[in-house]
């Protein structure tokens, strides 16, 4: 019985010390638990990542701001939020949050949110769908307002972080990079275009948007010296010493910005607001949303003119994407040719050879809109032609054109670079899918892929030399350029129907107007190289 206790003392006492080993490890678990849960908070303020301010009630609804063009008598330690407010000016109800002092006025904040609602509880009920990064014209905003009082409005003095270093918001620059947003600046080294020889010892950079401000030059292998070459704004060099070139061998090395733009898409069945109008000839806008023509259930984009004004000397109606200055951009759309609209520009007694249906137009040099002040220009225009005038069928026809602005009489002159026609039919009573590629430059880039029924067809001109050559013709354009950089504002239209009086005219008395359809519009790439000064 002795031995029996005996053993029963040493398993308890053994399951004893195993227990109290055990709650060692779980205190020490527990510790360092603790430890680490402290840590962590003091390594991510090391790391740079704070909160948004220091009042606790914005930091509910805030987490972060960026401002991308901080107005001149910006105060970026006051936010307004401001929900549920009646416009004296409108009489509807307005949500805004605005960074920035208002007392300054209009250059001391900005409204990085700002919504007008008919009424009062759709103003309430938008407030609670403010949540995540909601991107405006003025900036960007992380915030989740989904559980903020109803008519909330509140001033603060916030004291936070410089909010115009996007450095200082981890998510809204990944946000910005995802969404193609953010300027990238690559070091790069481009060699001279041999084509673009311009007189003796001079070589044109292939890139002739890239900033040559810091550049560095490369002849046969070594660095030239500034004093030893003459840098033209256009992109060109010309040696003034008199080591010769072997094979071509210049290089331009500098920095190359590239601003990238997020796809865009407008299905153009209710509003195209967002693009730029231009219409004459007519008494008002000459579009509408009315019902694919196809017999789809969807609304579709017309343009019509129905009747011409006496003194109008063409017809017009276009929509240009003149949110962004651009260099290079993909796009899509789709287009309807009605059937009687054929017949009638076929019945024509003459030949058509405009009537533009898309384009892009670049200006150049010019940062006042003046005609004075460009120098040069380049367009393309995409449109129907009939070859002749008892021609039966109609073909596509892509035109580019350079432009030159004569500084001393202000009138515009032409140089037709690339004048084709498609060697396939236009395709009536059917949409049909534009595709363009575009880029402005030597060498240029002007494809067009047209898809309809029969399949792809690729349409394309040789767009060398589509800008002209300012720096050739010194008397010409004197001291006119604009800035460092001559390539101020490039934009496609997107749809329209431009051609002369004439056709319009008879159209409209042969079927009672002259129409087109479009539908479907997709940015999918666009960029801008070192064109940052209209952004």
């Amino acid at each position: 019985m002795f031995l029996g206790r005996y053993i029963d003392m040493f398993f308890i006492g053994k399951k004893i010390r195993r227990n109290s080993l055990l709650m060692q490890q779980v205190f020490t678990f527990l510790f360092f638990a603790i430890v680490l849960l402290c840590l962590f908070p003091l390594y991510a303020i090391q790391k740079g990542v704070k909160p948004y301010s220091d009042n606790k009630e914005v930091n509910r609804y805030i987490k972060e701001v960026y401002v991308r063009n901080v107005p001149e008598n910006f105060d970026s330690q006051k936010i307004t939020i401001c929900f549920g407010l009646k416009s004296k000016k409108t009489r509807r109800y307005y949500n805004y949050i605005r960074i920035g002092d208002e007392s300054k006025g209009p250059s001391g904040y900005v409204e990085i949110l700002s919504h007008l609602y008919d009424t009062y509880q759709e103003a309430i009920s938008a407030s609670k769908t403010y949540k995540g990064i909601i991107e405006s014209k003025v900036g960007l905003l992380k915030c989740d307002f989904s559980q903020v009082p109803d008519a909330y409005s509140k001033s603060f003095v916030c004291n936070y972080y410089d909010i115009t270093n996007i450095d200082n918001s981890p998510d809204i620059k990944q946000y910005m990079r995802k969404n193609r947003m953010l300027i990238e600046t690559t070091k790069v080294k481009t060699k001279a275009l041999k084509k673009a020889i311009n007189g003796k010892n001079t070589y044109q950079c292939e890139d002739q948007f890239a900033d040559l401000s810091e550049v560095v030059i490369y002849r046969n292998g070594r660095r030239v010296k500034p004093e030893n070459y003459t840098l033209f704004k256009q992109g060109k060099v010309q040696f003034n010493d008199c080591e010769k070139v072997v094979q071509g061998q210049v290089f331009f090395e500098y920095d190359r910005n590239v601003k990238h733009y997020k796809p865009y898409s407008n299905d153009l069945s209710c509003d195209v607001s967002e693009f730029q109008d231009v219409h004459n000839g007519s008494e008002g806008m000459m579009y509408s949303f009315v019902p694919d023509p196809t017999g789809e259930k969807r609304n579709v984009l017309m343009i019509n003119c129905k009747s011409l004004l006496k003194e109008a000397s063409n017809m017009r109606q276009q929509f240009s994407l003149a949110k962004y200055p651009l260099t290079y951009f993909k796009d899509r759309i789709k287009f309807f040719l009605p059937e009687d609209m054929k017949e009638a520009m076929l019945s024509y007694p003459k030949a058509i050879t405009w009537f533009s249906i898309q384009g892009s137009w670049c200006n150049f040099g010019s940062s006042t809109g003046q005609k004075t002040d460009m120098y040069s220009g380049s367009a393309n225009s995409f449109g129907i032609s009939k070859p002749a005038p008892d021609s039966k069928e109609l073909y596509f026809h892509l035109l580019c054109r350079r432009r030159h602005c004569d500084v001393n009489i202000g009138l515009e002159n032409y140089d037709d670079l690339n004048d084709e026609l498609s060697s396939f039919l236009v395709k009536a009573g059917e949409w049909i899918t534009i595709e363009r590629e575009w880029k402005v430059g030597n060498p240029g880039i002007c494809n067009h892929t047209i898809i309809d029924s029969e399949g792809r067809h690729e349409f394309y001109v040789n767009a060398y030399n589509s800008v002209c050559d300012p720096e050739n013709e010194p008397e010409r354009y004197a001291d006119r350029y604009a800035g460092t950089n001559p390539y101020n504002v490039c934009f496609p239209f997107i749809c329209k129907l431009y051609t002369s009086k004439e056709l319009a005219q008879y159209c409209i008395d042969m079927i009672g107007s002259c129409y087109l359809y479009y539908k479907d519009y997709e940015l999918i790439e666009a960029e801008n190289v070192n064109a940052l000064n209209k952004e």
